[in-house]
């Protein structure tokens, strides 16, 4: 029996013990630490980006840039098959707020003149946008085997608003920690933990999160931790299902509550359906 299966059997989930340990995964914390904008692992910032990547764009506007990681600098993650060199970077789509898209469409921002828009040709666009992009170039998540240390930082697109030019701030990568499911996880359905189990099984969990190395100097209530690997810590929404869906095809959909946001009419077909029962 494995040191965790007699954690897990001490801790009153002993019926169970052994699958449980067999969903166990290992974790990097990576703690915000300095503001500063230096060729290591950071989030936000000018990237040190490669001269043979370009920035990312979506429907004719660069993406904010979130994020770069230094894989050399991050410990080896057992069943996570990162390389052991380079550098990831990561984009994402930067929302704006409704009241602004509101005055983008409807003022012409050369001259400030009203531009009027049937709402019936401007939903079909939006309609029409949704369910071609399905979302899925609203991110990009770029690789270069090049070492950050070796790359000069990339500027700023012109046409990137200074809202989405964030910050740089410097993560610092811990050891690797193991993880376990929140109790709520999809995972865990086919174990069907009786009410007790599953609250011993939350101070578990919780015991493992206070267990996770922290940078010194920072407390553990101190805003700043994110991580490479294990289970995502979620507090609405589980991110793996809204990405299945979005690669399927369907988050749009679903999205519009089986409905196309154009005409109105229903979109969900029985094969979505089925595709969802699988998910």
């Amino acid at each position: 029996m494995s040191e965790l299966e007699c954690q897990l059997t001490n801790n009153g989930q002993g019926r169970v013990a052994s699958k449980l340990a067999l969903l166990a995964r290992e974790t990097v914390r990576l703690t915000a630490v300095n503001c500063e904008e230096e060729p290591t692992s950071r989030l936000g910032g000018r990237p040190n980006l490669a001269p043979d990547l370009t920035w990312p764009e979506w429907d004719e506007e660069p993406l904010a840039f979130v994020a770069q990681l230094d894989l050399a600098a991050i410990p080896e993650i057992a069943g996570l098959d990162l390389p052991r060199s380079g550098a990831l970077y990561f984009f994402y789509r930067a929302l704006r707020p409704a009241r602004d898209r509101k005055e983008r469409i409807g003022r012409n921002p050369a001259t400030g003149e009203v531009i009027r828009i049937p709402a019936r040709k401007a939903a079909k666009s939006r309609g029409a946008r949704a369910a071609k992009s399905s979302d899925r170039r609203n991110f990009r998540v770029l690789y270069s085997a090049e070492r950050l240390a070796k790359l000069p930082l990339y500027e700023f697109p012109n046409e990137l608003e200074d809202d989405y030019r964030y910050q740089g701030i410097r993560l610092e990568a811990g050891t690797a920690k193991l993880s376990m499911p929140f109790p709520n996880d999809p995972v865990l359905s086919p174990l069907y933990l009786k009410h007790e189990e599953q609250e011993q099984y939350l101070s578990l969990v919780r015991q493992l999160m206070k267990s996770r190395e922290t940078t010194p100097g920072r407390t553990e209530g101190d805003a700043g931790e994110h991580a490479v690997g294990g289970y995502p810590d979620y507090i609405q929404h589980d991110p793996r299902l809204r990405s299945e869906l979005i690669t399927t095809g369907l988050y749009p959909r679903i999205e519009g509550r089986g409905r196309n946001p154009a005409t109105g009419e229903s979109v969900t077909s029985k094969e979505d359906e089925r595709l969802l029962e699988k998910s």
